[in-house]
């Protein structure tokens, strides 16, 4: 083992950049799958026209997210996006910092023509660079990735991109085997670990009501309205899990299985226990077993082989 407690071998060269720890652990752990580690930089060259595009004219891109936004709110969903941000989807970066581009910025197209490896998508254009970069038929996607994704599944009709089919992510809950044994159900019961979650979706339904009475009054202010509804969201989930979360030293069924209030899945990687089980391939191996992407999306308690 290193130091870092992966196992020898997963890190490449020694001295090598930390940024290809992730990678060698992914690879070694799905590579036997079929997973292509492609590095991002050796692909920002195919997006170079779609950057100009939105640079010379960003008034249907954003017009694209409107929609988008709009067909958020007919479910009941916020926009990921200010749809009245008049800002080009392309960021720059300039002086260590990577800026969005002002609405005014009239050079930044002779700019992104002079040096274009200082230009990248905004999250929102992203989407689009990849699937022209790369075409894929799936992507696995998380709660998060689902919303901004289907607010900017226009851009992919703008721009003649393939839209890949989204895939819920899959969502388990590993529980030892001896545990899982001692109390069955009594896991699957959400009352005992609710914390804090009854008040703050008390808060967050208030915060929603707040936003929508005052922006049918003023739809101007609807994009304000909805940054501060997002905001007490982030902050009152935050909150309700403080009380359940005290690091890896903690003990209990509630904080082993819902560390933060929540499934762990929710909040927490796969690979730190891949690592303490010095088989990250295995481990690897072993949740791919559990995926069943053809299949509505449900949340899975699991077990591995103990030490």
């Amino acid at each position: 083992m290193s130091a870092l407690g992966v196992p020898e071998g997963l890190l490449g060269a020694p001295g090598g950049p930390i940024s290809n720890h992730p990678a060698a652990l992914i690879d070694a752990a799905l590579g036997p799958h079929g997973l292509i580690i492609v590095e991002a930089s050796r692909l920002e060259a195919a997006g170079r026209k779609t950057l100009a595009r939105a640079l010379a004219d960003p008034a249907p891109l954003l017009d694209k997210l409107a929609m988008g936004a709009d067909r958020l709110r007919e479910v009941g969903r916020a926009p990921s996006f200010d749809p009245g941000d008049p800002r080009p989807l392309v960021l720059e970066s300039r002086e260590g910092r990577r800026r969005r581009i002002e609405p005014d910025d009239d050079q930044a197209a002779s700019r992104h023509a002079a040096h274009p490896d200082d230009f990248s998508p905004h999250a929102a254009l992203r989407p689009i660079v990849q699937a022209q970069a790369m075409p894929v038929i799936a992507q696995v996607v998380g709660p998060s990735e689902l919303m901004y994704l289907a607010q900017a599944r226009g851009l992919h009709d703008l721009f003649s991109a393939p839209k890949p089919l989204l895939v819920p992510r899959m969502e388990a809950t590993r529980v030892p085997a001896a545990l899982f044994a001692e109390l069955g159900e009594r896991l699957l019961d959400d009352s005992e670990a609710a914390g804090g979650a009854t008040e703050a979706t008390a808060l967050i339904e208030a915060a929603d009501r707040f936003a929508q009475e005052l922006g049918a009054r003023d739809p101007r202010t609807l994009p304000r309205l909805e940054r501060f509804a997002a905001f007490v969201r982030r902050r009152a989930l935050s909150l309700a899990e403080q009380p359940a979360w005290h690091g890896r030293a903690a003990r209990g069924m509630r904080a082993m299985t819902r560390p933060r209030g929540r499934w762990q899945d929710s909040v927490l990687a796969w690979l730190p226990d891949a690592w303490l089980d010095d088989d990250p391939a295995g481990y690897g191996q072993h949740l791919v077993s559990l995926c069943r992407p053809l299949d509505p999306p449900v949340h899975v308690i699991h077990t591995y082989p103990e030490a």
